[in-house]
């Protein structure tokens, strides 16, 4: 049986980001493209590196309630030093915000980091298959092969 997904209004996200530490971010438009979703943000320092997670909320600014099922899910994603790290998705179910909380926490598990110089390992596809490197290249060469490839 399919999960039942339910409807987020912008009062029940705003109220349960905020209270993780998260502010709205006025997402402008990049590239002509315009989000029409409210987003949120918060920043993070860990071991000297400042990272910002950005909450897609996949709660339209037309409606204040969130899209047609099937359109979209709640997204976290990691930047770093403008660099996109990793993302990780919410799905709208009835257990949302329990869902989302977890997400939130484990934030740093949506990526690689780099042992050399801390900066996220991008999965990339050479000659000889699927490998980490670092995203930082030609700066930082380090590679790590891909278990399972």
């Amino acid at each position: 049986m399919p999960p039942l997904y339910t409807v987020i209004t912008l009062q029940e996200m705003t109220k349960e980001l905020e209270a993780l530490g998260f502010e709205y971010y006025d997402h402008k438009p990049e590239n002509g493209y315009v989000c029409t979703e409210y987003v949120f943000q918060k920043y993070l320092d860990r071991n000297g590196k400042l990272y910002t997670l950005r909450l897609y909320t996949s709660v339209s600014k037309y409606t204040d309630d969130s899209r047609d099922v099937g359109t979209d899910a709640i997204r976290l994603v990691v930047y770093c030093g403008g660099k996109h790290y990793g993302e990780g998705r919410v799905n709208r179910t009835q257990n949302w915000i329990k869902n989302m909380q977890k997400r939130i926490m484990t934030w740093d598990t949506l990526f690689k980091v780099c042992p050399q110089c801390g900066s996220a390992l991008k999965e990339r596809v050479g000659k000889f298959g699927h490998f980490y490197g670092c995203s930082t290249y030609p700066a930082c060469g380090y590679t790590e092969h891909k278990k399972g490839t």
